[in-house]
């Protein structure tokens, strides 16, 4: 803790330093974002500091920000961002009088820094495959890159389409240089050619025939109902003489008992019907000199189907059907 407090503390006094220190090669709307950024700064919002001092590095490229970004990473315990600022101001920095205590203190704190994190050098020769660092993708392959990460263990996943995924755990160490190289094996595919026979539950002509059946028995029931109308029509041209005709009305009843029947069974026979041409689709069962996995991938030989239907005629008209596969 000491220790801590020996050199973090003047370091800190050098950061204040520095804010306040301007720079004559420093243009107007650069010094106007380094003091927005050092009011963000002393209020603990470092984001925006870190935004500011950003835009002002970019805008005049005064060496200063970067030592200032290095520090206030420093408060945020980014060390990865620490030694990527530290470095890139050691390289810009100037060697004069002004910058020698600051490039001392840099090279200090660069130091502490590389102590707490390692290097990974990631290879992934494949192409198009999809390396993911810590849960962040880091790009496709083919790739041959290194990286800082903080010391620790770390996931490392590659996955590519047709190929067996691959996950390793890197257990880091300060200081750590390691190298991964990771080559997915081919996903090998297995044909399995397997014999039967295509069939149909029923017979391909039964619901056919059904359908065209119940169409024709509905048209008879149709043409039923047009001979009971026309003989309802002549008894009621009987009326008007005052000689009923009774024949014709009772007729009428008959025949429109008969037609109303037959378009019900009709229409029951030809739905039933419908609905078994849409259900009787070729289905896989096995075959007589099939082996073992034919017959667990085949379907049983289905049932012989069986098909009821029982007019029922009385005070009410109606139909029982029994239709099974």
């Amino acid at each position: 803790m000491r220790t801590l407090i020996r050199w973090v503390l003047p370091s800190i006094l050098v950061l204040c330093v520095l804010l306040q220190a301007g720079d004559a090669m420093a243009s107007p709307q650069g010094t106007g974002l380094h003091k927005k950024a050092l009011e963000a700064f002393n209020d603990g919002d470092y984001k925006k500091a870190k935004r500011l001092w950003v835009q002002a590095y970019t805008l005049d490229r005064e060496p200063k920000y970067l030592y200032n970004l290095a520090r206030m990473a420093q408060e945020m315990d980014h060390p990865i961002e620490v030694i990527r600022y530290f470095e890139q101001f050691l390289q810009n920095a100037p060697k004069t009088p002004k910058y020698k205590k600051l490039i001392k203190n840099a090279r200090v704190h660069l130091g502490n820094m590389l102590k707490r994190v390692g290097t990974l050098r990631i290879i992934a020769p494949q192409t198009g495959a999809q390396v993911v660092v810590a849960g962040k993708l880091l790009g496709a392959g083919p790739l041959n890159t290194q990286l800082r990460l903080k010391a620790g263990k770390h996931v490392v996943a590659v996955t590519l389409r047709g190929h067996h995924g691959e996950t390793r755990t890197i257990d880091l160490a300060g200081g750590d240089r390691r190298t991964l190289r990771i080559k997915l094996k081919k996903i090998k595919a297995r044909v399995i050619i397997k014999r039967g026979k295509l069939k149909t539950p029923l017979p391909r002509w039964l619901p056919w025939t059904g359908l065209v059946l119940g169409l024709g028995i509905a048209g008879g029931g149709a043409g039923a109902m047009v001979v009971a109308q026309n003989a309802y029509n002549k008894y009621d041209d009987s009326i008007p003489s005052g000689n009923y005709d009774t024949d014709a009305y009772d007729k009428g009843v008959l025949y429109r008992k008969i037609g109303v029947g037959l378009i019900v069974v009709g229409g029951v026979v030809a739905g039933v019907s419908f609905i078994g041409l849409l259900l009787n689709r070729p289905r896989l069962v096995k075959s007589d000199d099939g082996d073992a996995d034919t017959k667990k991938a085949s379907l049983s030989r289905p049932s012989r189907p069986q098909l009821m239907v029982v007019p029922v005629i009385g005070r009410t008209t109606g139909v029982a059907v029994t239709y099974r596969f």
